[in-house]
């Protein structure tokens, strides 16, 4: 392998064409440039250099080799340079994954500091159900994720608890159970009931609920929530959601919702990250802003 040192000391000769300037240029002494080109042709098997009036000129093999090595230069500048960028967060990408809960509780206040602490890293967000972005952070695809509790508990993946959500049943103010004060699960199980088309948190937690898979059920699957909740304002249907995902409607009226006290409506809401996770600067920099602000308080 061709020695960086030596090619820096034959590409500043060729420039400066006299050993004591690229011996000042590089901090070393003017024998040791001279070592050094030595050290290349005789390397090279070829001569680089001829003596006039006391410059070092190029031979016309000189020229060609110059061309490559100035290139080789180049790339080692610009590689360090990146690397240095890296270690400094100034260059470089992030890959979040996030629930629709994850999103609505945490993702404009993390993505706003982030951004702001480091403006040149692209951010790549992933929307998925949990078990999904389980899986993604599993194959490393995605550096983080903030899921809802999953059935899953993978050894490759580490859980930080942030805190606990609450499922409530949702309906709309024209629903029937709008003018119910208390609601029993048998009555629920003979609903239409809104679920997510693919496989989530959501639906196994209230499959165990209700001791019913949701095939067995009456259902209408939807992949979007805005959907779900456009559908449930028609007094149809209903549907279990995180209650803080239905905020906005239930003060604006359009919805209503019962809560049970129950904890096997409650479920964990967790920050993941594979075990062999690389961590620079910026990527730590996330991980612990989330682990300061989004931490529940007790």
């Amino acid at each position: 392998m061709i020695n960086i040192v030596k090619l820096k000391a034959f590409c500043t000769l060729a420039e400066l064409k006299k050993a004591n300037l690229v011996a000042k240029e590089l901090s070393i002494s003017p024998s040791t440039v001279s070592f050094h080109i030595h050290s290349l042709e005789k390397e090279f098997k070829t001569q680089l250099f001829y003596r006039q009036s006391g410059h070092y000129l190029l031979t016309e093999t000189g020229k060609g080799v110059y061309h490559y090595v100035k290139q080789i230069i180049n790339l080692q500048t610009n590689l360090q340079q990146f690397i240095e960028n890296k270690r400094e967060g100034k260059v470089g990408s992030i890959r979040i994954g996030v629930s629709n809960v994850a999103t609505y509780l945490y993702l404009p206040y993390l993505l706003d500091s982030f951004a702001t602490r480091y403006p040149n890293i692209r951010i790549s967000v992933t929307v998925q159900t949990s078990p999904k972005i389980e899986e993604l952070i599993q194959n490393q695809q995605l550096d983080y994720g903030i899921i809802m509790e999953t059935k899953n508990h993978s050894k490759e993946i580490i859980y930080e608890t942030l805190g606990t959500d609450q499922l409530v049943l949702v309906y709309g103010t024209n629903h029937p159970f709008a003018k119910e004060k208390a609601i029993q699960k048998l009555t629920i199980v003979n609903q239409k009931i809104l679920f997510h088309a693919t496989e989530s948190s959501t639906k196994s937690l209230v499959e165990r609920w209700l001791t019913y898979r949701a095939a067995d059920l009456n259902v209408i699957e939807l992949d979007s929530l805005s959907t779900i909740k456009k559908l449930l304002t028609f007094g149809k249907n209903v549907a279990f959601i995180s209650k803080s995902l239905i905020e906005d409607e239930v003060i604006a009226g359009t919805l209503f919702y019962q809560e049970f006290e129950d904890i096997e409506l409650e479920r964990q809401i967790y920050f993941i990250y594979h075990r062999e996770q690389f961590e620079d600067i910026h990527r730590t920099y996330f991980k612990q802003l989330v682990l300061d602000n989004c931490i529940a308080k007790e």
